[in-house]
């Protein structure tokens, strides 16, 4: 990711969200202070809270392109500093007065000395988001987000993808492993977020093995989101580390039906007129094809063995005239031609998977099932799969 694209965007939306979202004032000193400082401000010309929200009122009022605010005008910079003789802490005044500041040094330092004394204001964070992007400083960027989304909370979709624009930088992957702790709600909440990000999902499988955070369905999802991008070396990783069971198959083994993390478990489908689910004791697969339905029920991945492979498959399926419409089928991926493609007959079925390419890395292996229109529905369990390697 180049660093200047990640800048534009925060200093379009760091800046442009607070002055849009907080045209009203918070922390007010009374009812008025918040639903009319104006009038707040009339009544009591003390309260230098009502006179910083009617600055910054002022101020926003003039804006018509939030991605590019102009300087406030001079009513806005008198009201401004007025309300801070009257409030030195009123945050408002101190994001109208360092809009309004030419001098970059100056205009640090007022900023630096408003958010030590006020840390919860969206506005004024947003304009210490500025200084830190200036400095091109990730940490500290990170940090003021991270910070803004501990009180506001109800902003997260629109600093989310200011977050997953950073993530996409391998250099901040240390510091996002040390942020996302679970401390604050948002974090599992911007997994779920990036995980739906395709840009962002290389690096949170840099990032998955040193989080603290992050469950079931995060996992089954970036795992999915990997392979989908056909990274499968990485997905298997992910796959072996979240799920503890190995990629590939032994040289004889039953194979289970795990089904929790596709497509190294299996994917099945789950429609209610066709579909694959476990039996109540999850040793067989029972399947239900209604008639006019058809095509992969259940399929898997699996590490592609040194040498070919053997299947033993036995199955309960009836009515027997369709037995022969459920296919076993085996492929390469990355490959278009199926290595096995056989129609299952009544009794144990035995299926070679002949020489596999010496290029073949995974395979996936499922069933295609078909109930033709006007026939009865298919149904029956896949009681057991035998899978024996034959390499050296």
């Amino acid at each position: 990711m180049r660093l200047g694209k990640f800048v534009r965007l925060v200093l379009a939306v760091g800046v442009s969200i607070p002055i849009a979202l907080l045209a009203g004032a918070q922390a007010a000193s009374s009812v008025l202070t918040k639903t009319d400082p104006a009038l707040a401000a009339t009544v009591f010309p003390a309260n230098g809270t009502a006179l910083a929200n009617v600055a910054f009122a002022e101020y926003i009022s003039s804006i018509v392109d939030p991605s590019a605010p102009p300087p406030p005008n001079a009513e806005a910079i008198r009201l401004a500093r007025e309300a801070l003789r009257k409030e030195p802490l009123s945050p408002k005044a101190y994001v109208v007065l360092a809009q309004a500041e030419k001098d970059p040094a100056r205009r640090r330092v007022l900023i630096e000395g408003a958010s030590r004394l006020n840390r919860r204001d969206l506005a004024l964070q947003g304009l210490v988001l500025q200084e830190h992007l200036a400095d091109q400083d990730y940490p500290a960027t990170i940090d003021t987000l991270d910070q803004i989304l501990r009180v506001h909370p109800k902003h997260s979709q629109e600093f989310f993808p200011l977050l997953a624009t950073a993530l996409t930088n391998e250099s901040t992957i240390p510091i996002f492993s040390n942020l996302l702790d679970g401390s604050s709600p948002w974090h599992e909440r911007f997994l779920d977020y990036a995980v739906a990000s395709p840009e962002v999902v290389p690096n949170l499988a840099r990032l998955r093995p040193g989080l603290a955070i992050g469950g079931e369905d995060f996992d089954r999802r970036l795992i999915a989101a990997l392979f989908k991008r056909g990274d499968i070396d990485s997905a298997a990783a992910i796959y072996a580390k979240v799920a503890g069971n190995k990629v590939g198959l032994g040289t004889s083994e039953l194979v289970d039906w795990r089904s929790k993390y596709p497509p190294f478990d299996w994917q099945l489908a789950d429609r209610a007129e066709f579909r694959a689910q476990l039996s109540r004791d999850g040793k067989e697969l029972e399947i239900y094809v209604k008639p006019g339905q058809g095509g992969i029920i259940a399929s898997r991945v699996f590490a592609a063995p040194k040498g070919p492979l053997n299947f033993e498959i036995q199955h309960s399926l009836a009515p027997a005239a369709q037995i022969e419409d459920v296919r076993f089928q085996l492929g390469c991926i990355g490959h278009t031609d199926v290595l096995v493609d056989q129609r299952l007959k009544s009794g144990v079925n035995r299926v070679s998977s002949g020489v596999l390419p010496g290029d073949c890395r995974y395979l996936v292996m499922g069933f295609d099932a078909r109930a033709w229109s006007g026939k009865a529905p298919l149904s029956g369990s896949i009681l057991s799969i035998k899978a024996q390697s034959l390499a050296d």
